[in-house]
């Protein structure tokens, strides 16, 4: 795992009468779409390489770079990605310590890496993405979304895209895509958008 880490809401809309309504979520995007916003597991799966996820986060990661699409996150983010990434490896290092006590050198280098890895994954991540202010309108962007989705830290990333404009939302995460259809999507639905219209 070490090289690895290493390595108006509830309401619908219709803008056209007789057109399918709409979530308030939609955002018409052109195709291919010119710019999304990174959940934090998705980012999380590409750089921590978690559970057959990251595959499918960094293909997508490929074709945007490919189609020319960017890529933003939101400034919370940031903070969970450190977070994330240190508890990650804190708990490989008890478990090696558990393992093998007597190796101070393995020991040593564990609690170096613990040190540096979540500082790379925040500077990975600011290097591949714009990072989207979450203020105080962002925050009342997402309580107004709670109706549709019961979920702060999660309506805060639906919100600053939408502020941000970005045409989708990429995440692993079922519950959001179920709430936020056509605008919240998987890693590998936006790579199969960007493939299809070459």
């Amino acid at each position: 795992m070490m090289r690895d880490v290493a390595d108006s809401a509830a309401s619908t809309v219709s803008p056209v009468p007789g057109a399918e309504p709409r979530s308030p979520g939609h955002v018409d995007s052109p195709n291919p779409p010119r710019s999304v916003l990174l959940d934090t597991n998705v980012l999380l799966d590409h750089l921590m390489r978690r559970d057959g996820r990251a595959g499918h986060a960094t293909a997508m990661l490929k074709a945007c770079i490919r189609h020319d699409v960017t890529l933003q996150c939101a400034s919370t983010s940031l903070k969970d990605i450190a977070y994330i990434s240190a508890a990650a490896l804190r708990r490989e290092l008890s478990s090696r310590e558990a393992l093998s006590p007597d190796s101070l050198l393995e020991t040593a280098t564990m609690r170096e890496l613990l040190h540096r890895i979540p500082w790379q994954c925040v500077e990975q991540v600011r290097a591949l993405c714009g990072i989207v202010a979450v203020d105080r309108e962002t925050c009342d962007r997402a309580i107004a979304l709670r109706d549709r989705h019961d979920d702060f830290e999660d309506d805060l990333i639906v919100a600053a895209a939408q502020r941000s404009g970005s045409a989708y939302v990429v995440t692993s995460d079922r519950q959001l895509i179920s709430h936020f259809p056509g605008y919240c999507i998987t890693p590998s639905r936006l790579t199969a958008l960007l493939d299809e219209d070459r």
